[in-house]
């Protein structure tokens, strides 16, 4: 192997090690690395069907934020999980999106231990029909893309 080689090969099992120990130590929601295969259409263009996800369970002490993008149980079924981004955390404002939908005004802030999230396709299944998300829901956060354009998936829209 070239020395390049050897110090990815290291660092990849340094990494896994600390996010290992922090997972064990900290606050989580999920195991601590597991691979996710995208079915559907809601995330695209960044995620298609097919493509395959690292995501970590560990959320850390600040726990989710705004962008991320997370794996959720749905609240109202056991359909599996569901690729989302999160758009709004607790003690941000309702985007005008969900207030609309909800057919509420006023300076709405998201609850304690709530969260939005938001497919990129109008038709997928979210917070728009969801509500606000708890944060127990959330099984894990992406950290990378492992492949892309694989047949199956669990992950839906």
């Amino acid at each position: 192997m070239k020395r390049k080689s050897w110090i990815s090969i290291l660092l990849g099992a340094g990494g896994f090690s600390l996010l290992s120990t922090a997972w064990a130590l900290g606050k989580r929601s999920g195991p601590p690395l597991f691979v996710v295969d995208v079915q559907g259409h809601s995330m695209e263009p960044l995620y298609h069907a097919g493509d395959q996800v690292l995501a970590t369970g560990f959320v850390g002490r600040r726990g989710i934020r705004r962008g991320a993008i997370v794996i959720v149980r749905s609240p109202e079924t056991d359909e599996g999980l569901f690729i989302k981004e999160v758009v709004a955390v607790a003690g941000d404002p309702v985007p005008e999106l969900f207030r609309r939908h909800a057919g509420t005004e006023g300076d709405l802030s998201v609850p304690a231990g709530c969260m939005l999230v938001l497919g990129r396709h109008p038709a997928s299944k979210d917070s728009k029909q969801w509500g606000y998300l708890p944060e127990a829901n959330v099984e894990g956060r992406v950290v990378l893309r492992t492949r892309t354009g694989l047949p199956g998936g669990t992950a839906r829209p």
